[in-house]
């Protein structure tokens, strides 16, 4: 923006309050990208976890703040992490997140 020919690298996000529910998305989320959903759909509070080639590139949330900020280091860090994880709502993204954190970006 002011001639520096630096990359934006942080990850996209936005939110809303729609009828009284916290809806967010993160990164890059595609029409064709595998879909992993953790949470109930029908009582709205869930996160959609979208991957592509792999690699987690997005996630919508509906009642689910935290999970998209851990979705966020997730998308940014480029884990290898199974579907089969990533769909365990037993586990928290939160922490698998923070297990990153520390981890070098190669």
């Amino acid at each position: 923006m002011v001639g520096k020919e630096e990359p934006f690298e942080s990850v996209p996000w936005s939110w809303s309050n729609q009828f009284g529910r916290n809806i967010q998305v993160a990164g890059w989320p595609g029409a064709d990208d595998t879909v992993i959903v953790r949470g109930d759909l029908d009582s709205y509070d869930f996160t959609a976890i979208c991957m592509r080639d792999g690699n987690i590139v997005g996630a919508v949330s509906v009642g689910r703040p935290k999970d998209i900020r851990a979705v966020r280091t997730l998308i940014e860090r480029s884990p290898d992490i199974s579907v089969d994880v990533l769909a365990d709502s037993n586990r928290d993204l939160t922490e698998l997140a923070a297990g990153l954190v520390a981890l070098p970006v190669l």
